[in-house]
C-alpha cells in the first residue's frame, strides 16, 4: 500500500485499503493469487495476460480493451455499453467449505476418535476458503485426506471403510 501511495500521491483517503477488492473484480487481474499479511499489507500476482492492456492509457481505453477481450472470448460481437455510475457491489460471503454441523459432530467424537489435528485442518480449510485462497485449500484438502484414516485408528481408507457399518450396500 505504501508503494502505491508513494507512486500516486493525492489518492482519496482509504482508496488503497479498498483497492484489493476493486482489483478482484477486474478481469485483467484474474488468475493470479493474492493475500494479506498479518500486518495488513496485501499483494496480488499478475499474469502475462495483463500485457493485453499495455496500450490502455485512460479508463475508457481500459474499458474498451476489457469489452473487446470479453467479446472475443464469448465469440460474439456486442455493442460497447454505456458506462453506468460506479456503485458499490456487495460481494457474497461464501459459506464454509465444511459444514459447521459436521465440525460439531467431530468435536463431540474427539474423546473416542483422535480428531484434534483433523479438526484444526478443517477449520483452517474453512478460513482459507472464506478468504478465497484456492491453492491453500487444495493443500489443506490433501492434508485432511491424509489425516482421516488415523483419526479412525486405521492406516488406510480401506481400513476405515471395512470398519463402517453400512445401512445399504451397492453390490454392483
Amino acid at each position: 500500500m505504501a508503494d502505491i501511495e508513494r507512486e500516486l500521491p493525492g489518492l482519496p483517503k482509504g482508496f488503497t485499503g479498498r483497492l484489493p477488492g476493486i482489483l478482484a473484480l477486474e478481469s485483467a487481474t484474474w488468475g493470479g493469487s493474492s493475500g494479506t499479511t498479518a500486518e495488513g499489507k496485501w499483494w496480488r500476482e499478475l499474469h502475462r495476460e495483463i500485457r493485453q492492456y499495455r496500450e490502455a492509457k485512460t479508463l475508457m481505453e481500459y474499458v474498451r480493451t476489457t469489452a473487446r477481450l470479453i467479446t472475443a472470448q464469448a465469440g460474439a460481437t456486442l455493442p460497447t455499453p454505456a458506462l453506468p455510475e460506479p456503485a458499490s457491489v456487495p460481494q457474497p460471503t461464501p459459506g464454509p467449505y465444511v459444514d459447521e454441523a459436521l465440525i460439531t459432530d467431530l468435536e463431540d467424537k474427539d474423546a473416542v476418535l483422535r480428531v484434534g489435528k483433523l479438526l484444526a485442518l478443517v477449520r483452517e480449510l474453512n478460513s482459507n476458503y472464506a478468504d478465497q485462497h484456492p491453492y491453500a485449500c487444495q493443500m489443506l484438502l490433501r492434508a485432511i485426506l491424509d489425516h482421516v484414516p488415523p483419526a479412525f485408528g486405521e492406516r488406510t481408507f480401506q481400513g476405515v471403510v471395512a470398519n463402517v457399518s453400512w445401512e445399504r450396500t451397492d453390490k454392483a
